[in-house]
């Protein structure tokens, strides 16, 4: 009987964070360590709700176009810049664009594709990663 209340009480757990709004994403790759090893999930708020997107956050993200979503359907990146400020490459990021960078040494973001349209971010991270 415990078991079978553990595994309902799982199971409406999961459905509230699908009908909150949440996402409960897998980093893939080293671009985001060390605040995150490949393989940690992160659990992210989706765009619109809550508070706005703002420099410093960890964002979660369509890949632009051009890039080869096989490797990953989403990225996991921070945002370095928002449209009006200046982003690392010196330039002033566009309306509606953020400037994206990994936090390791090894990432492609915006230093290679540019700044993203701010329409491609689909959710801002809200807790630590977990590594499964």
């Amino acid at each position: 009987m415990t078991a079978l209340l553990i595994a309902a009480s799982a199971a409406v757990a999961a459905l509230a964070v699908v009908r909150l709004g949440f996402l409960r994403v897998r980093v893939a790759g080293p671009s985001m360590l060390p605040t995150y090893r490949p393989g940690a999930r992160v659990l992210a708020l989706r765009r619109g709700l809550g508070r706005p997107i703002r420099t410093g956050d960890v964002v979660v993200c369509r890949p632009p176009a051009g890039y080869d979503r096989r490797f990953t359907p989403l990225l996991v990146k921070r945002v370095a810049a928002m449209a009006g400020e200046t982003g690392p490459a010196g330039r002033t990021v566009p309306p509606r664009h953020v400037f994206l960078l990994g936090d390791g040494p090894v990432s492609v973001d915006s230093r290679q594709f540019g700044p993203l349209p701010l329409g491609l971010v689909v959710a801002r991270v809200v807790s630590p990663g977990a590594a499964d």
